[in-house]
């Protein structure tokens, strides 16, 4: 499954709590695509994989390491040569898109200074950048003005992240609804899942397509019928939500395969009840509710469609 903005944001909060204070001790490219760190963390020594595959874009943690290119790439030796021994200070998303930052403390015998590695995971416009100051050091994949108007992504060139989707935010209850109520109104007949999930990922930012198939599989499943999901709009006033439940990865014993889906609710009377029955609480539940003050929270509105 694709990382989306959803596995992100997740998965970052987990490797921020596992690697930072560790140090880069070796980095090494595997092939034009990939690269990885060798980060001793004090307790042990763990692979941080980068991967900006097309069809495989990645940030995670891997328990083997691939036989490295024979010579290393220009890339791979500039960030040698400002990275080695850098300690890592943060991992986090930026804002609800589909890059991960990590920050780090550069130090050598001469200066010490703060660098970012930004990781844009975006299919074929995946791309690494290593940034001081939001000026870029050198990119895995560079371009100039001839090449891309809108970003140059050469050494000295200032950073501006990549333009924006004309997509909605997860959190844009009101642009959601307004949305979804054309849609609704232009396919009254034949509406499937398949094009329901289709609507959520063109219209949604930070939504793979196999995120929301699995939405609207497991919200038809709990609904009884698709027909359920979108009713409440003309019938109710739309007060309906739709719920994305995050689980920490340590659960499931893996990083980036993190998703269970969420609740399907109905609002009458200005209070939502549930439609679709509760889960019930377990002891997991309970602690990982305890960790909600150093964690990101683990219910987040996917937008409002009512």
């Amino acid at each position: 499954m694709p990382q989306d903005a959803f596995h992100i944001r997740r998965l970052t909060a987990e490797l921020n709590t596992f690697l930072v204070g560790g140090k880069i001790n070796r980095i090494s490219q595997v092939n034009k695509d990939e690269l990885t760190f060798i980060i001793y963390t004090g307790k042990s020594t763990v692979k941080l994989i980068l991967s900006t595959n097309a069809s495989g874009a990645r940030v995670c943690l891997s328990a083997t390491e691939k036989e490295p290119a024979p010579v290393a790439p220009n890339f791979c030796m500039l960030l040698r040569k400002h990275l080695q021994g850098a300690e890592i200070l943060a991992v986090r998303q930026y804002e609800f898109e589909r890059i991960v930052e990590i920050d780090l403390h550069c130090t050598t015998d001469f200066s010490e200074s703060d660098r970012t590695l930004r990781c844009e995971l975006m299919g074929k416009y995946s791309n690494i950048i290593l940034t001081e100051n939001d000026i870029i050091l050198g990119a895995l994949k560079t371009s100039s003005l001839e090449d891309n108007t809108h970003r140059v992504l050469l050494a000295g060139a200032k950073y501006l992240y990549p333009a924006p989707q004309d997509k909605l935010s997860p959190f844009d209850g009101a642009g959601i609804r307004s949305r979804l109520e054309v849609f609704h109104s232009t396919h009254k007949e034949g509406l499937d899942g398949e094009t329901l999930s289709v609507w959520l990922f063109d219209n949604v930012s930070g939504l793979a397509l196999p995120t929301a198939r699995e939405i609207i599989r497991r919200a038809e499943e709990k609904a009884g019928a698709l027909s359920l999901l979108l009713s409440p709009i003309l019938k109710l006033g739309g007060k309906c939500l739709f719920y994305l439940r995050i689980v920490p990865v340590d659960r499931l014993g893996r990083v980036g395969r993190s998703l269970r889906i969420f609740r399907l609710c109905q609002g009458v009377g200005g209070e939502d009840q549930r439609i679709a029955a509760p889960q019930k609480e377990t002891q997991c539940d309970r602690r990982r509710q305890n960790r909600s003050d150093r964690c990101a929270p683990t219910d987040q509105a996917l937008g409002a469609l009512g």
